[in-house]
């Protein structure tokens, strides 16, 4: 891989300053988050951001990087304002052209998040949102994984956050793939 990477950026040390749950592997330094200045320049992709609100602090540390990457990411807890949570949920995916899960076993429990990667599915199947990616951010096994959601790849955010998070810039369309 010869991408531009620079361990003294803004965006890595944040990472370096998030808290570690248990289990978890920082291999940061294997992988540092990517310098702002080896991002390319063009349009904010929009990104959806599908979590459980019990993984909010592993969301929201996505959620900064991605923007600090120069992506327009969306949350419900940063991003939704007044009015019903369903029509604030409707409207993001509307506007969203890639869906991220946090995939964790809170959220394969949550009828919320099923619900919001069955509406990205079709939309995806519809032409409107590019992809669906979901990044593992617990030590579960995921055995409840509904079979539709198999055919998405499954990055590891937390055996190596930071490839996780270049791997995401990657598919987006924020850093090149050389």
């Amino acid at each position: 891989m010869s991408l531009r990477l620079n361990t003294e950026s803004p965006v890595t040390q944040a990472a370096g300053r998030a808290a570690l749950q248990p289990g978890q592997t920082n291999t940061t330094a294997e992988h540092p988050l990517p310098d702002t200045k080896a991002i390319q320049s063009h349009a904010r992709p929009r990104i959806f951001v599908s979590h459980s609100s019990k993984d909010v602090t592993f969301a929201s540390k996505l959620v900064d990087h991605l923007n600090a990457a120069g992506a327009q990411a969306w949350m419900d807890v940063n991003d939704l304002g007044a009015g019903s949570f369903q029509q604030g949920i409707s409207k993001a995916l509307d506007e969203c052209e890639w869906f991220v899960l946090v995939l964790t076993q809170n959220a394969l429990d949550s009828q919320w998040v099923r619900q919001e990667v069955d509406a990205a599915n079709r939309l995806k199947n519809q032409g409107q949102i590019h992809n669906l990616i979901f990044i593992k951010a617990d030590a579960g096994k995921h055995t409840k994984v509904p079979s539709l959601w198999g055919v998405y790849n499954i990055l590891d955010g937390i055996a190596d956050y930071g490839m996780a998070l270049i791997r995401t810039l990657k598919a987006v369309g924020l850093l090149s793939a050389t």
